[in-house]
């Protein structure tokens, strides 16, 4: 999942599997998942599907 790299550190958002937006810091990409720091204290797993629809992640600091 190289293309998601250059995001690593940054703030981004994604829409999870269960259509809820979330708003954090990318900390991990792995070709199954990444990983979003919502807070100090919250953690949140997403997992990539094979075609990636429904995880669409976006680097909100450009915006």
């Amino acid at each position: 999942m190289s293309d998601l790299w250059p995001y690593l550190g940054k703030t981004v958002g994604a829409l999870c599997d269960d259509g809820r937006w979330r708003k954090g810091k990318l900390l991990h990409v792995s070709h199954y998942q990444f990983t979003l720091q919502l807070s100090t204290t919250t953690i949140c797993m997403i997992p990539i599907g094979m075609d990636r629809s429904h995880n669409v992640i976006v680097d909100l600091q450009s915006h």
